[in-house]
């Protein structure tokens, strides 16, 4: 597999994970009003982001 290739998937996954952290935590905290759920997502996406840049996954602000 291709570097890039490698990479696409990566964020992919990323996103899969910052939308599962999202869906469960709408869940967790009983959120139905839009404009929460979009700041859970808006953080959970922060925070995937952070992890990338810290394990050193550049291009991580494509999350």
């Amino acid at each position: 597999m291709k570097s890039k290739e490698i990479f696409s998937t990566v964020i992919a996954k990323a996103k899969d994970l910052a939308n599962e952290m999202t869906l469960h935590n709408t869940r967790a905290k009983r959120l139905v009003a839009k404009k929460k759920i979009d700041k859970e997502l808006a953080d959970n996406n922060r925070a995937v982001r952070k992890m990338l840049h810290e394990r050193e996954i550049e291009g991580s602000n494509r999350v």
